[in-house]
């Protein structure tokens, strides 16, 4: 599951149901116009799992982002779920070096407010939201919740949403669709 990363890179995981810490950051040297691929481990491995980036609210600092990655299957039978939250903090202005990727490491962030997996998500167009909505549970549940990961001054926080899916769903597929495309009530 690629999230685009400013600028000229991407993480992508090994997420195809096997449960793993490790992801991969792929950048885009200008100098070459080659990719170079750095492994960086999360704390908890899990599949099926959330994953966005979005920057911080606060005007002071509008250049750092975050890596996010959240719940997810924490077995090979995919039967334990956590409700853990990883925090990868970078800043869009820097040029990182393959080296400097070693140093990163993915801290706690705040806990999810449910274990579950095939939760969909994605990031509004301001880029400072991660949206998660439905997923399902250990005893096949689904939800049809919707909740917000924002920062503020590097201090962030999942927050429910009054609103919530018509129709509760895992495995979905979200995607943010300007307001004139979306004619569908």
């Amino acid at each position: 599951m690629p999230v685009r990363i400013p600028p000229r890179r991407r993480l992508t995981s090994n997420n195809n149901n096997n449960v793993s810490k490790e992801t991969w950051i792929w950048q885009l040297k200008p100098s070459s116009n080659e990719w170079q691929l750095t492994k960086t481990n999360l704390a908890t491995a899990r599949a099926s799992f959330i994953c966005g980036r979005i920057f911080d609210s606060s005007p002071e600092l509008e250049s750092t982002f975050y890596l996010v990655v959240a719940t997810g299957a924490i077995d090979l039978n995919h039967i334990s779920f956590t409700d853990s939250t990883e925090v990868l903090e970078m800043t869009a202005q820097e040029d990182y070096h393959v080296d400097d990727f070693k140093t990163l490491k993915w801290k706690e962030g705040p806990r999810f407010p449910y274990r579950a997996e095939g939760i969909a998500s994605v990031t509004t167009v301001d880029r400072k939201t991660l949206i998660a909505a439905g997923g399902d549970d250990i005893d096949n549940q689904i939800f049809s919740y919707i909740h917000e990961f924002q920062c503020w001054n590097r201090k962030c926080q999942w927050t429910k949403r009054q609103d919530e899916l018509q129709t509760a769903r895992g495995y979905a597929v979200a995607i943010i669709l300007p307001s004139t495309q979306a004619n569908c009530v």
